[in-house]
This record gives structure tokens, C-alpha cells and sequence, in this order.
């Protein structure tokens, strides 16, 4: 019934979304003992492929479309823009995209790149073995974003809403998915930023403009995942440096709260995550992947030439 109920449901947001829903496959097509949750795939098809689903076939599982439409598609009405919360933020520039936001990233990213191995041997052991794979991917597709827009793009809004879309076409995962949603709330927030200073900017402006969009990256994946302080998580290293930008701190006092909270969930036991279903002897001495890798980024940008 679970899996009938989730099926409709992403019929439903895929129709949403302005696609036609050819066919549907569900039930138990891949397990894993003791893991909870769906898995959901998106294939775009032609009439060959759909062909091919439907050729009569023996296998353990697969066989064919468990639903197909008997009607025609109803016709497609536009959305309303504004209930729409990734809406193309062209329009709406700024000069808070510079060169110490170029160099701030390329330090976060190589930190990222030059753990990858360390970051991946920690979830080997309290994992699926792949964080530092999975981070690494997106940090070299943020890089790549930052080159192809000449080293320092302008255009604070537009940046962070390209940068979310790289993020997702490069990670998979749940951080993936939690690292894109975390940026969509950034560039919300600059937008929101931008629109309430009509382009009158002070430094200490553009400062408090950026602290306020890390607060809602972090606020964001902290409420999509559900993880908080003591989760055991990334959000044991977000959620302090979070609430040191919240009240006007320095990047410093910062990354001093997200290393802190990183090495604190060497003590914790999971409740969230892949952690949560790891022994507790085991992730006992051993740091939280995610949030180690929040604290080696935000090392690298306070030790960076901002």
C-alpha cells in the first residue's frame, strides 16, 4: 500500500511538472535489509524504448508497466510564477559575487578534493563508503561552474541558483539532494537580500547578506532532513556556525563552532543518516563523514586570502 500511495504521488508531481506519465513501475525491485525508504527513478522514453518495457519477458522482477494511461493527458496550464520557489533569478544581479567569494570556494573545494580519500576510509566505516566521492564530484563541478564564469562571475543570485543546479547534476545521495536544497534557500534569501536594498550596498551590507543566506543553506538542509545538534550529522557542524552568523559573528568564530561540532559527533550515536543504522560500538571514536567535511571547508575559507 506504501508503495501504491508514493507511486501516485509522484505521478501526480511529475504531471506537475509538465510531463506525460507513459508507464509505472513499482514494488520491491532492489531491498536492503533494515534500511527504510523509497527509491525513485525518472527515465525519459521514445516510442522504441517503451517497445522494448513492454515486450513480453521472464524475470525476477521488472516484467512490464505495472500501470499504463487510459486516457489522453489533460491539457497543460501554466503555473503560477509565484508559488514557483526556483524561478530563474536572471534578472536579478549584483556585484556580491567577487573575488573573495571566487577564492573562499576554490579553498573550500580543494579541502574537499585533497580529504577525499580520508572523508571516504571514515564512511567505510559508518557509511555506504562514498561521502568522499560523492562531496568531491561536487566540489570539482563548483570549480568547473567558477571557471567557466571567469574566475569572480557577478551576479550573487544567479551564481548561487547555477551552483545549486551543478551541485545536483553532480552528487548523488542524500547529501546531494540536501546540498541543492540548501542552495536554492541561499539564493532565495540573496534574492531577498537584493530585492530589499534595490542595489545600495555597504560592505557591512553585503557581509550581513551572505552571513544571512549560510543561515538559510544550513536552516534549510537541517528541516528537508530532519537532522539536528546530536543527530550525528553535517548538521552538528552547520547548525553552530549557523547561529555565530545569525548573531553577526566573524567567519572565524565560525569555523572554530563548525570544527567543534564536527569533533563532537565522534562521541554522539546517530539518529539520522546512513549512521543511524550502524552499531553504536562502531561509529564509537569515529567523526560524523558530513560534518568533518563541513569543518575541513570552513578551515580552508578562514585560513584562506579573503
Amino acid at each position: 500500500m506504501e508503495l501504491a500511495v508514493f507511486g501516485a504521488a509522484a505521478k501526480r508531481a511529475v504531471e506537475r511538472r509538465g510531463k506525460t506519465v507513459k508507464r509505472i513501475l513499482s514494488g520491491g525491485l532492489m531491498t536492503a535489509l533494515d534500511m527504510h525508504g523509497v527509491s525513485l527513478s525518472v527515465l525519459a522514453v521514445d516510442a522504441k524504448t517503451l517497445e522494448r518495457l513492454d515486450a513480453p519477458c521472464w524475470t525476477p522482477a521488472m516484467r512490464t508497466g505495472d500501470w499504463q494511461p487510459t486516457a489522453p493527458p489533460a491539457p497543460l496550464v501554466a503555473p503560477d510564477a509565484s508559488v514557483i520557489d526556483d524561478v530563474a533569478p536572471a534578472a536579478v544581479e549584483n556585484d556580491l559575487v567577487d573575488a573573495r567569494l571566487a577564492n573562499a570556494l576554490r579553498a573550500a573545494t580543494k579541502a574537499i578534493v585533497d580529504g577525499e580519500e580520508s572523508l571516504t576510509a571514515m564512511d567505510e566505516k559508518v557509511g555506504d563508503g562514498d561521502c568522499g566521492i560523492t562531496l568531491a564530484q561536487g566540489a570539482k563541478a563548483a570549480v568547473s561552474l567558477l571557471d567557466r564564469a571567469g574566475g569572480a562571475p557577478r551576479g550573487a543570485c544567479a551564481f548561487l541558483a547555477a551552483l545549486s543546479k551543478a551541485v545536483e547534476d553532480s552528487m548523488g545521495g542524500s547529501s546531494g539532494a540536501l546540498y541543492n536544497l540548501g542552495l536554492k534557500a541561499a539564493e532565495k534569501s540573496m534574492r531577498d537580500a537584493v530585492k530589499a536594498h534595490a542595489g545600495d550596498w555597504s560592505d557591512a551590507d553585503a557581509d550581513a547578506a551572505w552571513k544571512r543566506a549560510f543561515v538559510a543553506f544550513a536552516g534549510a538542509i537541517s528541516e528537508c532532513g530532519g537532522a539536528k545538534v546530536g543527530s550525528r550529522t553535517m548538521c552538528d557542524a552547520l547548525l553552530p556556525a549557523a547561529d555565530v552568523f545569525e548573531k553577526a559573528g566573524t567567519l572565524d568564530a565560525a569555523a572554530a563552532a563548525a570544527q567543534n561540532g564536527a569533533a563532537s559527533t565522534a562521541k554522539l550515536v546517530a539518529t539520522h543518516g546512513r549512521s543511524a543504522y550502524v552499531s553504536a560500538d562502531v561509529q564509537d571514536g569515529v567523526a560524523d563523514p558530513g560534518a568533518h567535511a563541513v569543518g575541513l571547508m570552513f578551515a580552508a575559507v578562514a585560513g584562506a586570502a579573503l
